[in-house]
């Protein structure tokens, strides 16, 4: 009889884990549907958050790609100043080379490019 009462006992103890499983598997089922309700509630508003977002980004696109071309503009009149530059100080430059050239020319070095005539016996 006592291989009878231990398998009778083995029985109850697996009937036990089996109602106690069963259990928690309800329980867990359950708290996974209010988990999923909540989830479904909340899926609208993320979609309309998506959505603000892609809106966004698209003007955010748009911006970075007028300010690209702005650049780009103002990049190209820089580097026209400074070629407008460049020519305005090569024609000074050419100017003061011309001018220091004629004033060579007709004044000479300026240290006197003709010796004086002294006197002698005054």
């Amino acid at each position: 009889m006592s291989e009878l009462s231990l398998v009778w006992l083995c029985l109850g103890i697996a009937t036990a884990c089996l109602v106690i499983l069963t259990l928690t598997s309800l329980v867990l089922a359950g708290e996974l549907r209010r988990t999923l309700r909540r989830l479904n509630a909340v899926l609208p508003e993320t979609a309309q958050a998506v959505q603000e977002a892609r809106r966004m980004f698209r003007q955010g696109r748009r911006v970075l790609a007028r300010t690209d071309v702005a650049a780009g503009r103002i990049e190209a009149v820089i580097h026209q100043a400074c070629d407008a530059a460049a020519d305005a100080l090569g024609a000074i430059g050419r100017l003061k080379t011309r001018t220091r050239m004629l004033w060579m020319k007709r004044f000479g070095n300026g240290a006197g490019a003709e010796p004086r005539q002294h006197h002698h016996g005054r």
